[in-house]
C-alpha cells in the first residue's frame, strides 16, 4: 500500500508549497504499483475526471486508488482511515472492503469526507 498524507486541492497534492498533479505522481510511478493500493490521505484530491482517475491506474498499474473528493476535517479522516485500513487487511476484494466501509460509517464516509475507491 502507497499512503500519501499531503494537504491536496482538485487533481493534486501539496508538497513543499508545490503542487503536483495526478498526472506527475502516475509518471513518476509508472508500472511500480502492480497489485498496491494507493490512498491519497488528502483533501480534495480525487475530485477530479474519472479520466485522470483511470489514467493514473493504468500508468501506474496500481490495483486501485482511494481518497476524498472535498476538503476533509483532520481528526474525522484520520478516524475513518483507522477503520478503512483495518478492512484493508482484513478483506482482499475492492467491493468487499468498499461495502463494508460505507456500511460501518455512511454519513461520515458519504457525506462529510466524500470518500470514494475506484
Amino acid at each position: 500500500m502507497l499512503y500519501l498524507a499531503f494537504h491536496g486541492r482538485t487533481n493534486r497534492i501539496e508538497v513543499e508549497n508545490q503542487y503536483i498533479t495526478l498526472k506527475e505522481i502516475a509518471t513518476a510511478l509508472e508500472g511500480k504499483l502492480a497489485n498496491k493500493i494507493v490512498h491519497f490521505g488528502s483533501c480534495s484530491t480525487l475530485h477530479t475526471s474519472e479520466k485522470n482517475i483511470s489514467d493514473f491506474i493504468t500508468t501506474t498499474n496500481c490495483q486501485f486508488i482511494s481518497g476524498y473528493r472535498k476538503d476533509v476535517d483532520f481528526i474525522a479522516s484520520t478516524a475513518f482511515e483507522l477503520l478503512y485500513f483495518d478492512l484493508l487487511q482484513k478483506y482482499k476484494s475492492v467491493r468487499k472492503i468498499n461495502s463494508e466501509i460505507f456500511s460501518l460509517c455512511p454519513q461520515l464516509a458519504n457525506n462529510k469526507l466524500r470518500f470514494v475507491v475506484y
